[in-house]
């Protein structure tokens, strides 16, 4: 049918010949503009009167010669769904009677169209469906031959069925198992990289912070150890000489610290099964350096003692001589 004949049924409108569907300056604004796109429309002008139509349409929905042009416009533009909408709009209002028999016979000819697109589209897709039915057996029919009778022919491997079935969207159970064990592998390799870098940090830690602190414990150890000896030769030696108190102070000390380590010794030897070494180690380490620290302290006040008594005779005999 040609739409764009119907465009003769349309004439220019007054206020007398509509209703009251607007404010007096409104409704003289929208004939104005619907009487333009008319004459647009008439001398082939179809875009720019199809912009001023929409828009008196949209604006004044109770305009219905406005809403019944614009729905000509869309079903001579081949926009049949939206010509149908417009139509059942102006079907709503109160129209003449020569206005609702070419509604009518519109709106009969846009259903025959709808219904005609709409059993093509029908007919559209089930072409499309049948078409890849078809396509994805041709695309199996090439790689799964039929073999001869006589002769044997080797059909589709493994890799070939995998194919077919990543084609037609099937999901193949050891593609599934190869790739949650490539994920087991991956969160394997995560936890072994994080055990290693927490063992690396616990060796920089003991080799940069614990390490020095037990060598320079040891270190003070070596250095108390050696004035202990100094003190207990240095002791021997005046003792040799014939100094009273140093004497009489090594042998103190000789029997105590010889009595006190026969008595760790068996303390050590009943216990050795329930202590651990290396706290028997530590408390040795402990009580040598007390008793160090009291030798020496004790050695220093002995010799500084001795240094007076000695400076004191020195002094009575001079005065002795002198007399």
């Amino acid at each position: 049918m040609n739409w764009q004949k119907q465009y003769q049924f349309f004439e220019k409108l007054t206020a007398d010949q509509v209703g009251l569907f607007a404010t007096p300056r409104e409704l003289e604004q929208a004939l104005k503009t619907y009487n333009h796109a008319l004459d647009l429309l008439k001398s082939g002008k179809q875009a720019q009167a199809i912009s001023l139509l929409k828009t008196v349409a949209d604006d004044f929905p109770m305009f219905s010669y406005a809403s019944h042009l614009y729905g000509t416009v869309m079903a001579a533009q081949k926009d049949f769904k939206q010509a149908n909408d417009y139509f059942k709009k102006v079907a709503l209002l109160d129209i003449d009677q020569d206005q609702a028999d070419l509604l009518q016979q519109q709106m009969k000819l846009v259903a025959h169209e709808i219904n005609l697109l709409e059993h093509q589209e029908n007919l559209l897709k089930k072409r499309n469906t049948a078409f890849s039915s078809v396509k994805k057996e041709i695309s199996i029919a090439d790689i799964l031959e039929k073999a001869p009778r006589k002769k044997h022919v080797p059909g589709a491997n493994q890799e070939e069925i995998a194919l077919i079935n990543r084609r037609l969207g099937n999901e193949d159970p050891a593609d599934l198992s190869g790739e949650l064990a490539l994920e087991n592998r991956r969160a394997n390799l995560k936890f072994a990289a994080i055990v290693i870098a927490i063992g690396g940090i616990v060796f920089l830690i003991f080799y940069f912070g614990i390490r020095p602190i037990i060598l320079s414990s040891r270190t003070e150890y070596d250095q108390s150890y050696k004035r202990l000896q100094w003190l207990e030769q240095e002791m021997e030696f005046r003792a040799e000489q014939g100094q009273t108190e140093i004497e009489l102070l090594l042998t103190d000390y000789q029997k105590k610290y010889s009595t006190a380590e026969s008595d760790n010794a068996t303390g050590k030897t009943d216990k050795a099964d329930l202590t651990d070494p290396t706290d028997q180690d530590t408390s040795d380490i402990t009580n040598q350096e007390s008793d160090q620290n009291t030798i020496q302290e004790s050695a220093e006040d002995t010799a500084i003692e001795s240094a007076e008594e000695t400076t004191q005779e020195s002094a009575i005999e001079t005065g002795e001589t002198e007399e």
